[in-house]
């Protein structure tokens, strides 16, 4: 996100190799987001204004770009995102594990609940 702020264009003129470890092509429209969902490779979630809390999303309510823009600003996940990444492990809100999807999202509820409650 900082880079596509910067408005350097220089910086994605470059060579990038993806490999493709998950080809869900064969599923068709009709599995293919019930397989996501399964796989913890996507995470439906929105919010109706910035401190409303998250209710359930379509497929359709993702972004259909990369441009930063497209994506809803989610500032209890920021803040929790920040808060994992103190470089006291001690001090940290929480840490990410393996086989945990999504963690940012649940504590950015948790803040976010606190605060209507």
């Amino acid at each position: 996100a900082a880079l596509q702020l910067s408005d350097n264009k220089d910086i994605f003129d470059l060579e990038m190799r993806i490999d493709v470890i998950c080809d869900l092509r064969a599923y068709g429209s009709d599995l293919f987001w019930s397989k996501m969902q399964e796989l913890n490779y996507v995470f439906l979630q929105k919010r109706a204004s910035p401190f409303a809390l998250p209710v359930l999303a379509r497929e359709t309510d993702l972004p259909h770009s990369w441009t930063l823009s497209s994506f809803q600003d989610d500032l209890w996940r920021s803040l929790a995102g920040f808060a994992s990444h103190v470089a006291d492990e001690k001090q940290r809100c929480y840490a990410k594990k393996c086989q945990e999807y999504f963690v940012d999202f649940q504590w950015g509820f948790a803040i976010n609940k606190a605060t209507e409650d």
